[in-house]
């Protein structure tokens, strides 16, 4: 998602702005969930379930909302060290793809086959 850290920013001041300082964790993380499925932009809705709460802050997480993916995956003969196989992604195109990936792998290894990367799926175009 561009501008992800515009973003969590403007979620951390409406969360900070709709709660006490003494609120749980659990408010806060029912505060930023609401605050992202209530957005009209469908690629900011979607991240809701990835949200993840630094548990003294009370802010997003690092690294929750953008994930780095290897563009050829690791069991796939991808896992060198270099940045030239790394990709970010937001975390709901991260777990589809992963996911892809996984099932890919099993049905190589049901048919006896070493597995084979799938072919990527389309990334949505930028804003």
């Amino acid at each position: 998602v561009a501008g992800s850290q515009g973003l969590i920013s403007k979620a951390n001041k409406h969360v900070e702005s709709t709660l006490a300082p003494s609120a749980s964790l659990a408010d806060y993380k029912a505060a930023y969930t609401s605050y992202f499925k209530s957005s009209p932009d469908f690629k900011v809705a979607r991240l809701a379930p990835f949200v993840r709460l630094h548990k003294e802050k009370m802010r997003i997480q690092r690294g929750s909302l953008l994930h780095a993916d290897h563009i050829l995956a690791v069991r796939f003969g991808g896992g060198c060290a270099g940045l030239d196989n790394m990709q970010s992604l937001c975390a709901f195109c991260h777990k589809n793809k992963s996911a892809a990936e996984a099932a890919e792998a099993a049905r190589r290894r049901r048919m006896g086959g070493a597995p084979q990367p799938p072919q990527p799926p389309p990334l949505p175009p930028p804003p």
